[in-house]
C-alpha cells in the first residue's frame, strides 16, 4: 500500500532504488516483485527498463488529480 501512496503523489517517473530509499527498507528483489504485481493489477506502468509511474487508476483511487 505504501508503494501505491508513493506512486500515486510523485511528480516525476520513479525508479525501484527511489523506493527502497523512501518507502520500504528491503532487498531490491522484493520491491521489484511488488511493483510486478502492481503493473499486472494495472496499478502501475513501467515507462522504461529502469522507471515507473502510476496510472490514472491508481491516482483517482488516492484522489490525485492531475494538472
Amino acid at each position: 500500500m505504501d508503494m501505491l501512496v508513493f506512486a500515486a503523489h510523485a511528480t516525476q517517473e520513479f525508479t525501484v532504488k527511489d523506493i527502497q530509499n523512501c518507502v520500504v527498507d528491503c532487498q531490491i528483489m522484493t520491491i521489484r516483485r511488488c511493483l510486478k504485481d502492481l503493473i499486472y493489477c494495472g496499478y502501475l506502468i513501467k515507462t522504461s527498463i529502469y522507471t515507473f509511474k502510476a496510472t490514472e487508476k491508481t491516482k483517482q483511487l488516492f484522489g490525485v488529480t492531475t494538472a
